[in-house]
């Protein structure tokens, strides 16, 4: 009776650690990722007990992503080093041993991170054969190595990009895009001193949309620039677009008086807007400069249009002065005499 149940403790013993070491994993965890960012890719285990040494090799592309080292390590791995070489092939290097009798017993869990900066592109983390655990005794320990690998992570695409705008003062502005595979999208403005988010309310209607109105502007927005940002796992922005606001004023200079039968040259000066310029006067003029010879006094408009459609308008009265002199009825008066004449 002693002997079968030895031989059935020593059997199901055999069992244990049969299933304990084909649970045995190692694994670098697979990630998507935006060029630009620092990676944590996390390299975990099952059925970590009893382990005193690790050698690990793991292959990778620099061209790929930089290594910078790794973070987050278990606290039972203390004193781990890690390096990579780019000779005979592009490599990451990581090494541990216990300084004591007695390894690492994790069990289930996350060894370290690998800390990498992503430039594009996919490539695949596998771990080299050369890869070697040992346990307490620095004997080889069986694990099934798990690869991993990088790839880029989903982008916004934009297909239409917004266009620079030209409008007229006390108009509205509407920048648009046409995009997919975002998840978000937040406009932005650059007064002058960086970029901002917009916040939704008079100006701005559609701040989260793909089309951004801008209500009533005028010359104090003159080339503010907008762009949006759209947001997936990475997030890009589109190009980045003025606000050109149109302000023509027009000036027909200051009233004039002039006799009766008299002539006078009214002038338009434009400032602001776009040229070439449109001019139409009330007398049907449609030059800059116009002559003028008003028999009473007479007040002149003009209106100006530039380039954009942009209207301005101003007037100028020039008043005519004809002053009438009544000298008196005739006189008679007699040979050598005299007479006082008066103009009234």
């Amino acid at each position: 009776m002693k002997k079968l149940i030895r031989h059935i403790t020593l059997t199901s013993i055999a069992i244990l650690l049969s299933i304990m070491v084909s649970g045995q994993t190692l694994q670098i965890d697979s990630v998507s990722a935006c060029a630009g960012d620092t990676i944590l890719v996390p390299v975990t285990t099952t059925g970590f007990i009893g382990i005193s040494a690790i050698s690990l090799a793991i292959d990778y592309d620099a061209t790929v992503s930089t290594f910078d080292g790794i973070t987050n390590v278990h606290s039972q791995l203390a004193g781990i080093m890690a390096n990579a070489i780019s000779s005979p092939k592009d490599e990451i290097r990581i090494g541990w041993f216990a300084f004591g009798p007695v390894g690492a017993d994790i069990g289930t869990g996350k060894l370290f991170d690998l800390v990498l900066i992503y430039h594009g592109g996919t490539q695949t983390f596998s771990f080299d054969p050369v890869t070697e655990l040992a346990d307490n005794n620095y004997n080889p320990v069986p694990f099934t190595l798990i690869n991993g690998y990088m790839q880029p992570g989903l982008s916004p695409q934009i297909s239409v990009q917004p266009e620079p705008l030209y409008a007229c003062s006390g108009t509205n502005a509407v920048f648009s895009l046409t995009a997919s595979d975002y998840l978000s999208v937040q406009w932005e403005i650059n007064t002058g001193t960086g970029w901002l988010p917009l916040t939704e309310g008079f100006p701005y209607q559609g701040v989260n949309t793909g089309t951004l109105t801008v209500s009533n502007v005028d010359g104090s927005m003159h080339q503010n620039q907008f762009r949006a940002h759209l947001v997936n796992l990475c997030h890009v922005w589109s190009d980045e677009v003025p606000l050109y606001v149109s302000t023509p004023v027009v000036d027909a200079g200051m009233d004039d008086t002039l006799c009766y039968g008299g002539s006078s040259t009214l002038f338009a000066a434009v400032t602001g807007g776009y040229a070439p310029f449109g001019y139409l006067w009330s007398n049907a003029a449609n030059t800059a400069a116009t002559s003028v010879s008003p028999t009473s006094t007479e007040t002149y408009h003009v209106t100006v249009t530039d380039s954009l459609g942009c209207i301005t308008t101003d007037q100028i009265t020039v008043v005519v002065s004809n002053p009438v002199t009544d000298a008196g009825n005739n006189d008679t008066i007699c040979l050598g005499s005299a007479t006082t004449l008066q103009s009234v």
